[in-house]
């Protein structure tokens, strides 16, 4: 399902206030990058978290277990350090013109656009796919 395109994809966004961000998929290396993220979640971001995502061992496993054509996750990268993730979850079956984005951002690039640029590239991609719902 997912191709090529999809895993060489690479986006740089600059803010309205100068600041560059690289958007591009998710990779082993970045294994410690996303736990030191998710390790700064907030108690109030954990209560609209699927998973508690402060558990480094779930996040590993996520790395792990990295599967393009289920979950197809972009991080947001500011100086080499990771400062967001988003997911592109696609369905099979009756649900496969569907698919699911989560995201979550480091509380410093909050409101400055990045959120929005990262949803933007997944609904690209989404489209790419006949995805007709995210």
């Amino acid at each position: 399902m997912v191709t090529k395109e999809d895993l060489v994809f690479r986006q740089l966004i600059t803010l309205s206030d100068g600041g560059r961000v690289l958007l591009r998929p998710l990779t082993e290396e970045d294994r410690q990058e996303l736990i030191d993220l998710f390790k700064q979640v907030s108690a109030e971001d954990l209560r609209y978290m699927r998973h508690n995502v402060t558990d480094a061992d779930l996040v590993s496993g996520w790395v792990d277990n990295l599967d393009y054509d289920d979950v197809l996750p972009l991080v947001a990268v500011i100086n080499d350090r990771l400062v967001g993730s988003a997911t592109l979850h696609f369905f099979e079956g009756p649900g496969r013109h569907r698919a699911e984005v989560r995201i979550y951002l480091a509380k410093e690039v909050r409101r400055r656009g990045v959120g929005s640029r990262m949803i933007q590239a997944l609904i690209d991609i989404s489209k790419r796919h006949n995805k007709y719902m995210v």
